[in-house]
């Protein structure tokens, strides 16, 4: 069922209502129709859960009115939720004109926000959108978002072979191109994850403060994968010889920064105002929380904040290069 949202006091009504619930304005007073208002009122309500439940509905009708102010919402929000009903909205309206806005998301967001970036380029499609996916799919942070865009690309192509269209040799050259990418992206995604395992097999054991890990594989069962990632990465190494597959550099400054963008959002709701949802919160809780809740976030913009500082020596180093840092 459509909300719609009064515009002299922005309580919730049913679309079908004529005067608010609330203050008793009348809902049709300002003028316009219902997708007009969403977008005027709703999309900008002061009450942060009603602009992505805005953003949601306007999804769903598929009035291409909407196309612009959401792609607004992507170029200037930083509310997450938001952030996140915007880009799927956008997907369902399936407009091109959205495309470069995603990008943008893409390199900011949350990770939440895009997976639902990189699922709406999937189904807005053409040229343009597959390109940015396959950017994502090679060079995002996250392992997880680079497969979310490798598997939209893989039902992408799906589509197109169900299309039948044909192709002359310069896009089945174009095409070959992109199965290289494709295959350089699964196993790239694969290779990272021997790493981790090859660590573990070799006696990685975390102890962090709330974060530890328990280590008690057997030297025989540490000894079986060890030898199957060897065997595996022989397997790798004819591929990328046989493929001419080039090696997938992975930044770690982006990779902190993927790490990093979510976290803000799951420290601030150690903050009392967003504990209440499990219930009443006693005020010296409170007090003690808040302040330590935002000296953690302020150590994740601080960790970010380093990031941005350039290394005497980095900006001119390779791929693989470690630069010397004095």
């Amino acid at each position: 069922m459509l909300t719609y949202f009064c515009p002299k006091c922005y309580a919730e009504n049913r679309a079908e209502d004529e005067v608010c619930r609330s203050c008793g304005a009348r809902l049709d007073e300002e003028g316009g129709d219902y997708v007009e208002r969403l977008i005027r009122f709703s999309l900008h309500h002061p009450v942060p859960s009603i602009p992505p439940m805005a953003a949601e509905t306007l999804g769903k009708i598929g009035d291409k009115r909407a196309v612009e102010p959401l792609m607004d919402v992507l170029r200037t929000s930083e509310e997450p939720g938001l952030l996140e009903a915007a880009a799927e909205a956008l997907g369902r309206l399936r407009d091109e004109r959205a495309v470069h806005a995603l990008q943008g998301v893409l390199k900011r967001g949350t990770l939440a926000v895009r997976m639902n970036a990189v699922d709406a380029l999937g189904e807005i499609g053409g040229d343009e959108a597959i390109r940015a996916l396959h950017e994502v799919a090679a060079n995002d942070p996250s392992s997880g978002v680079r497969q979310e865009a490798t598997s939209v690309l893989r039902r992408l192509a799906a589509q197109d072979r169900q299309d039948g269209r044909q192709m002359d040799d310069v896009t089945s050259a174009e095409d070959n191109e992109r199965h290289k990418r494709g295959i350089t992206i699964t196993l790239s995604i694969l290779d990272e994850t021997l790493c981790e395992v090859e660590q573990w097999a070799n006696g990685r054991e975390v102890q962090s403060v709330l974060y530890r890990e328990r280590n008690v594989l057997s030297s025989r069962q540490k000894q079986e994968i060890l030898a199957e990632i060897a065997q595996m990465r022989s397997l790798l190494q004819e591929l990328q010889e046989a493929l001419g597959l080039e090696p997938t550099v992975q930044d770690a400054g982006a990779a902190i920064r993927g790490k990093c963008a979510g976290l803000w959002e799951h420290i601030v709701e150690l903050k009392a105002k967003y504990l209440t949802r499990y219930g009443d919160v006693p005020a010296c809780l409170g007090d003690y929380l808040d302040p330590r809740a935002e000296r953690l976030i302020q150590g994740i913009t601080h960790i970010l904040d380093a990031l941005k500082r350039q290394v005497p020596g980095r900006e001119h180093a390779q791929p693989g290069q470690k630069p010397d840092d004095g």
